[in-house]
């Protein structure tokens, strides 16, 4: 059960890389939105900050 978790973590990061670099021609900013949710788990400010960032960065 546990390595099937494991497997199961694994296979949706790749997914999401495997989106990430599949969806180059799509804005930056609908990438970023589909991020936001990744980056509220990783940064300490529920990702409002990182969000922020990413969406001055397009421009």
């Amino acid at each position: 059960m546990i390595k099937k978790d494991i497997w199961t973590k694994t296979l949706v990061c790749f997914l999401i890389l495997a989106f990430m670099f599949v969806s180059m021609p799509v804005p930056f900013a609908a990438k970023a939105w589909a991020a936001a949710p990744v980056l509220s788990t990783i940064t300490p400010d529920n990702g409002q900050y990182g969000t922020y960032v990413i969406l001055q960065g397009t421009g």
